[in-house]
């Protein structure tokens, strides 16, 4: 390895071989070259016809990006044997700021250019990049890598996770994918649950009401409005998905304000009603509080409302 000064234009941009996560540099990178100029040399590898950049993607492109013609580089020369070295070398040298996605996209890349089986990922790469080496990891972070650019992007906009991208990739139907992404996802910020259950209850409802999967989310944003929040359409694809069960709930919150109207004192049930109790929670900093509460639970009132709360969720009404 020596470091030299190396024409940018005779790097091939576009050879994304050892490419692991988005080479779009921040607009600190670009200032801190402008100022101070490069620091540290990119790696490169050396073909007959051209380089190919290992690591130091960001750092190229900000130095194209500010007009200048060459970039300081440790070359290595390319032997086919040498290719897993160079993609170790991707991540130790960017070891403090790979995340998950970065991981996903170097493992699908020691499999396709190393041509590795999964055993031997497991046995050798997924414990070198601190990953558990289970079998569900490995499928897991394979299928992350082969997601479309555009979604993984989301990801690094700081838009999705890497466990909603994770359950991305196990849809099937590429149709739904990208009509629930597109629609959906770009609108709202959901966490990790939450995206769980939309995914699920959106393609039931479309399998179930056989519509198709741009009907029924229009349908959804058709009925909350044009300026909904993620609530809101939470709350009707809930409703959509099942609506007795929904019905069932309205009545109980309205049955449960004359309760909830006792300071520190919180009433819970099944989410699908699926056991016939109810919870009730007491938040109490002293015994009086505690006499307090329990006093006014047992006023014939709210010994009637409890029946009725009961009886609600054992018979549906």
């Amino acid at each position: 390895m020596h470091v030299e000064k190396i024409d940018i234009f005779a790097i091939d941009l576009a050879d994304r071989s050892y490419l692991c996560g988005d080479p779009t540099p921040d607009k600190a990178l670009i200032e801190s070259i402008k100022s101070i100029g490069q620091i540290n040399p990119v790696v490169l590898t050396s073909t007959e016809k051209n380089f190919k950049i290992i690591t130091g993607w960001k750092r190229v492109l900000a130095l194209k990006e500010l007009g200048e013609t060459s970039v300081v580089a440790n070359v290595l020369p390319f032997y086919k044997e040498k290719i897993p070295d160079f993609l170790y070398t991707v991540y130790f040298d960017n070891k403090q700021r790979f995340n998950d996605l970065d991981k996903a996209e170097l493992i699908g890349k020691f499999k396709v250019l190393c041509g590795l089986s999964d055993e031997e990922l497991l046995k050798t790469v997924l414990p070198k990049l601190s990953i558990k080496p289970s079998k569900n990891n490995l499928l897991k972070f394979i299928a992350v890598a082969l997601l479309d650019y555009e979604i993984k992007k989301l990801f690094y906009d700081d838009y999705f996770t890497f466990e909603q991208l994770a359950m991305f990739s196990e849809i099937e139907d590429e149709n739904y994918k990208e009509i629930v992404i597109n629609k959906v996802f770009r609108k709202f910020r959901f966490n990790n649950n939450e995206t769980r259950e939309i995914l699920r209850e959106v393609y039931e409802i479309s399998k179930r009401d056989n519509i198709s999967f741009d009907k029924c989310i229009d349908g959804i944003f058709d009925d909350i409005g044009n300026n909904p929040n993620k609530n809101d359409f939470k709350k009707k694809v809930r409703f959509m998905r099942y609506p007795n069960l929904m019905k069932v709930e309205e009545k109980f919150k309205e049955k449960a304000k004359g309760l909830k109207s006792i300071r520190n004192l919180n009433l819970f049930h099944h989410p699908y009603f699926e056991t016939n109790e109810i919870e009730i929670r007491l938040k109490v900093n002293n015994i009086e509080e505690y006499v307090e509460i329990l006093q006014k639970l047992s006023d014939d009132s709210n010994i009637e409302n409890i029946e009725r709360l009961l009886r609600l969720i054992k018979e549906g009404k």
